[in-house]
């Protein structure tokens, strides 16, 4: 059985694991159940995981039936691995430790929108601990609370807005008002970015996107909004970057399928996405007369991209070996790109 293993901190403050397994039946269908539901005692270190892990596969009997562990990023979680290594003599921690690959997406978009200046230092920070230097879990579901203590950026102005109108009826007619006297659509809820669910920013820039005049009128003519005017161009940066958002979205829609297997997936994906950055960041700098904001494109691109490769040089073997052996991937695949052709040379060694 492969298991994947997440935390979650209930509004109360009480904190949990889950734990699904995921595994072909008798009858060669993918399962993926619900196992169980597990309070944890204390601070979220490796070593308590791995407590509570081991104590869980006792309990359901199947302490030799793992295959694979997915988690996140986090720290705590590669501890937890080396942990579970030394309480289960048969698990090793290197081959069956498998990296949450859409959270490195995450990972790498936020060090986009960080390095463009369209997130501030505090929406960013904890973020980067959460995933890989910090032992304790966050709640990971909770929207952003918009920062206006902070240097304004085009996301933090977008946020504030779409945060104003959802939580005020007032607000909400009068931005309906104004997206009908601009004819954009009027019947769109204003949509807010989280921390961890990897989508929700591309998400809160495309809806506003679609309403842009409609919000411009809503700043223009609300008092308590004059300073959260989006000028035209902030609203270029982010027309750029929801048409680059669209790849990250497009991936890890693709990589978090519940249905199907989806390690064969991850290195063919996650290369085909770094060329995409390469050759968006070589157009950009080949352009004859560069902007500055073609400037900033081309150090958030390479910040994605680095953020992205210092993960993905983590993963094991297995995610290449899955790769090879899937039927779908024929020889021709591997002899289209250059790093491809690398596996190939590297696997029939």
């Amino acid at each position: 059985m492969s298991f994947t293993i997440d935390g979650w901190t209930s509004i109360a403050d009480r904190s949990y694991y889950g734990v699904t397994i995921h595994y072909i039946d008798n009858e060669w269908k993918y399962r993926s159940v619900f196992l169980d539901f597990i309070p944890s005692r204390g601070r979220h270190t490796g070593k308590d995981i791995a407590t509570i892990f081991h104590e869980c596969l006792l309990e359901y009997d199947i302490i030799d039936k793992i295959q694979g562990i997915t988690v996140d990023n986090a720290t705590a979680n590669t501890k937890f691995m080396h942990e579970l290594d030394k309480q289960l003599p048969h698990f090793d921690s290197d081959s069956q430790h498998f990296r949450c690959f859409a959270h490195i997406l995450n990972l790498g978009v936020q060090d986009l929108l960080k390095t463009l200046a369209l997130h501030s230092e505090t929406d960013n920070k904890g973020q980067e601990q959460q995933y890989e230097d910090n032992e304790d879990e966050t709640e990971e579901d909770e929207e952003y609370a918009p920062n206006i203590a902070d240097s304004p950026t085009a996301i933090t102005k977008l946020r504030s807005i779409s945060s104003k109108i959802k939580r005020s009826g007032i607000l909400k007619r009068k931005f309906q008002s104004a997206c009908e006297a601009a004819g954009v659509p009027s019947n769109l809820n204003p949509i807010l970015d989280c921390p961890t669910r990897w989508t929700s920013t591309h998400d809160m820039i495309e809806f506003g996107l679609k309403v842009r005049t409609g919000i411009n009128i809503l700043c223009t003519s609300v008092t308590e909004l004059n300073d959260f005017q989006i000028t035209d161009s902030e609203w270029q940066i982010l027309e750029k970057i929801h048409k680059f958002l669209i790849n990250f979205k497009l991936l890890s829609t693709k990589l978090g399928g519940e249905k199907y297997v989806t390690l064969p997936l991850v290195i063919l994906s996650f290369n085909l996405l770094l060329d995409k950055i390469e050759s968006m960041v070589k157009q950009l700098d080949e352009k004859p007369n560069r902007s500055e904001v073609d400037e900033r494109l081309i150090l958030g691109f390479q910040a994605a991209r680095d953020k992205m490769l210092k993960h993905y040089k983590k993963s094991n073997w297995i995610y290449c070996t899955s790769l090879i052996l899937d039927p779908r991937h024929k020889t021709q695949t591997f002899d289209m790109t250059l790093w491809g052709k690398q596996i190939k040379t590297e696997s029939l060694r």
